[in-house]
């Protein structure tokens, strides 16, 4: 076209391949594929196993009775120096029940002398047989853990934050205190058995 003429039909196409050879190119990638891939493929051996011959061994195996226990002559064998503690379990640890600590009967107060200057706490557990009862078994336990190998210097720091806790508790109630008292034993009867088994 020159300059000045005008053109009202649609714009000419650019040069390149139609839809229909693309699809066509596509359909033979894949025919092509596929035809090599068969080529290419493992072949299968179709054909019969040879007859066996009397230079082949069968081995047949039979899945009857397991093979008999060995019988024991009678004897034991014995284990050699340290060897027996080495395969005896540890000895189990006794912590009775809270419940079954029995008070002493020649003691009826608490662990503590309950005479002279005293914290509110101690006076609550002076003046009640119960906590005076539960003061006993939390000192056996304390005694027990100690016994047991339980390092002194932290059983003493913990007994000392657990008297502050009492006296936390004693501001509220007997049974407040109580229950601390009960807490405080079975940490200290479940620190004894732990260090037994150690």
């Amino acid at each position: 076209m020159t300059q000045g003429e005008r053109f009202d039909g649609p714009e000419p196409r650019p040069p390149g391949k139609s839809p229909l050879v693309l699809l066509g190119g596509v359909v033979v990638a894949v025919v092509v594929g596929a035809g090599l891939a068969l080529f290419f493929a493992p072949q299968m051996d179709n054909t019969p196993a040879p007859a066996p011959d009397d230079s082949r061994v069968s081995i047949l195996v039979d899945p009857g009775k397991p093979p008999p226990i060995p019988k024991s002559n009678g004897q034991m064998e014995v284990l050699g120096p340290g060897m027996a503690e080495a395969a005896a379990p540890p000895p189990a640890a006794v912590v009775p029940p809270l419940d079954a600590a029995p008070v002493e009967p020649a003691r009826s107060g608490p662990s503590f002398d309950c005479n002279g200057r005293l914290t509110r706490g101690q006076e609550m557990v002076c003046a009640n047989p119960d906590l005076a009862a539960a003061d006993l078994r939390m000192a056996r336990a304390y005694a027990a853990a100690a016994a047991a190998g339980a390092p002194t210097d932290d059983l003493r720091a913990e007994q000392a934050d657990w008297r502050a806790i009492r006296e936390d508790a004693a501001a509220h109630s007997p049974d407040a205190v109580a229950q601390i008292y009960e807490q405080r034993t079975r940490e200290l009867q479940e620190l004894a058995g732990y260090m037994q088994r150690r």
